[in-house]
């Protein structure tokens, strides 16, 4: 049953390992790019934009790889619709009839196709991770992981991202049995998940610091994850976004001397609300289990739809 089941998607196999390897030879080729703007600690300004690389001029491969950085979260998703295409396309040609035929039963059937498709999802998730991990590692130990393009990428939300991409189209084709409509619709939940996921939920998952009196030109310490600032009079009331604006001028306008003693002398003050560096491992554990849940209660969906649903 595993080597029909490697006959049936080699192809998809084939062009998922593909990709993968594509990926992976970006990132080594680019590697010593990355290395090089790591250097960025030794310029003046530390917490310079690494773009700027403080005079590196990164070539232009790693340009490409660095402004594509937002597209690898649709990863997962490409990944679900190649492992689970062929699966979804004998739903709706209905040639899995013949496999039930073959003296195994339809649940062996089911699990076995599913169990499958799992480990080859685990399979590119791990070696993903692993070679952006090795990518991105330079950069990460000056700006840290948290907050960043990369804290997707990295840790275990590949893994779990995956899982959850493989099993929602998944348990969508498998309802619907129609492989355009299901991957357009699991297509469309996926992103409309994952975004307010990020925007929302994310960075309630642990409760954020609070420092009240921040410094006006304080920046945070590399690897924290900024999430608001405010600014609050003297009556302990929050000013809208542009209070500081109304009371002091421009902020552009003044040097960081001059703020800091307008803000004082109104007495206004920051409060700065943020994650620590040492928040990105809860965070990402959290959201891990988060999307496993639910990878593991789409396939547990999925099998049964299988073994109970289809004719």
């Amino acid at each position: 049953m595993t080597w029909l089941t490697w006959r049936l998607q080699r192809t998809e196999f084939v062009l998922l390992g593909a990709m993968l390897a594509g990926l992976s030879g970006l990132l080594l080729w680019t590697q010593s790019d990355v290395a090089a703007i790591a250097r960025v600690t030794e310029c003046a300004n530390p917490f310079a934009e690494p773009r700027l690389g403080c005079g590196v001029d990164p070539s232009p491969i790693y340009d490409l790889v660095f402004q594509g950085l937002p597209w690898f979260n649709f990863l997962p998703l490409i990944a679900a619709v190649l492992l689970a295409l062929p699966l979804v396309t004998e739903l709706e040609q209905g040639t899995y009839r013949l496999a039930w035929t073959q003296g195994r039963t339809r649940a062996a059937w089911a699990w076995n196709r599913l169990g499958l498709l799992t480990l080859a999802a685990v399979g590119f998730a791990t070696v993903f991770t692993v070679a952006f991990r090795w990518w991105s590692g330079p950069l990460d130990r000056v700006y840290g992981r948290l907050g960043e393009d990369s804290y997707d990428f990295g840790g275990t939300l590949p893994l779990a991202h995956t899982l959850f991409a493989v099993a929602l189209v998944l348990a969508t084709g498998v309802v619907l049995r129609r492989t355009v409509p299901a991957v357009v619709l699991a297509g469309v939940a996926y992103v409309a998940i994952r975004i307010p996921f990020i925007l929302w939920v994310r960075p309630r998952l642990r409760t954020p610091e609070t420092i009240v009196d921040a410094p006006a030109t304080a920046g945070g310490a590399p690897g924290d994850w900024q999430l608001a600032w405010r600014w609050r009079d003297a009556a302990g009331a929050e000013l809208g976004p542009d209070g500081f604006f109304a009371v002091c001028g421009p902020t552009r306008a003044l040097s960081p001397e001059a703020a800091e003693e307008c803000a004082r002398s109104h007495g206004l003050v920051q409060v700065l609300t943020y994650h620590p560096a040492a928040h990105y491992w809860p965070l990402q554990l959290t959201e891990t289990a988060i999307f496993l849940a639910g990878a593991v209660a789409l396939l547990g969906f999925a099998g049964w739809w299988l073994v109970r649903r289809v004719e």
